[in-house]
């Protein structure tokens, strides 16, 4: 069996845990990694630009999308990228006692 690492993403000043998971176990908890600004991202992105591509193939036009590259770009928002509490990434930094 692997020896844990003791330098978790979970342990890491800059992750902060994910809302309503108290009673999860430490390897499935999830949260945010603050260390640096956050990233934009667009959720489900891949998933609106294939249906627009496939209705600009299939020359099926819904009402208010023109059958146009721009029209199957999806325009998302910034987050801090989500963790799995037991990941690490080599930027490690201990939480100290007054951020615990």
């Amino acid at each position: 069996m692997k020896p844990e690492r003791a330098e978790r993403c979970d342990r890491c000043r800059y992750w902060v845990r994910d809302d309503g998971q108290e009673k999860a176990h430490p390897d499935d908890v999830t949260g945010r990694c603050h260390r640096r600004a956050p990233w934009p991202f667009a959720s489900e992105w891949w998933h609106e630009v294939i249906m627009r591509l496939s209705w600009i193939a299939n020359q099926k036009v819904d009402d208010g999308v023109d059958n146009t590259w721009e029209e199957a770009e999806y325009h998302g928002s910034t987050s801090w990228p989500p963790i799995d509490g037991g990941d690490w990434c080599g930027e490690y930094e201990v939480r100290s006692m007054e951020e615990l």
